[in-house]
């Protein structure tokens, strides 16, 4: 007998019993219905959390990849005041990668405040950053 017979037989009978009774109906001695949609069902969960755990570490190394935190890296290596760290990125502008690269190069330095408050403040970052390289830079 098909599981489609009942249907067709009565008017009255609720399709959702009849879907109820064949998706949990025995095959052989093993009983098969609601756990194959139990094990989908944890599969399909099991993959949502692994994609969202991967996900979220995927935004993690993203933000570490981004300019300004390697601009804030650099500085607590270096122990930058905050104080240094906003003078860097006043002359650095809007760029938080030109802001990287005066760890970098030491040319990128010069002649950038005339101001004599300003120029002390420099000239020590500038040392810290480069030592003695600093020193022969002012020098020539």
């Amino acid at each position: 007998m098909s599981w489609l017979t009942p249907l067709l037989a009565a008017p009255k009978v609720n399709p959702f019993e009849v879907a109820s009774e064949y998706i949990n109906r025995p095959i052989g001695d093993r009983f098969v219905g609601g756990w194959w949609f139990a094990a989908i069902g944890a599969v399909g969960v099991l993959w949502l959390a692994i994609y969202t755990v991967d996900r979220r570490r995927r935004q993690a190394e993203q933000e570490k990849l981004s300019p300004s935190s390697l601009f804030e890296q650099l500085s607590q290596a270096h122990e930058l005041t905050a104080e240094e760290q906003a003078m860097m990125r006043k002359f650095a502008g809007t760029d938080e990668t030109e802001a990287c690269k005066f760890f970098v190069d030491p040319r990128r330095w010069r002649g950038l405040s005339t101001q004599p408050a300003d120029r002390l403040m420099l000239e020590s970052i500038q040392t810290r950053l480069f030592g003695a390289l600093a020193l022969l830079e002012r020098a020539g």
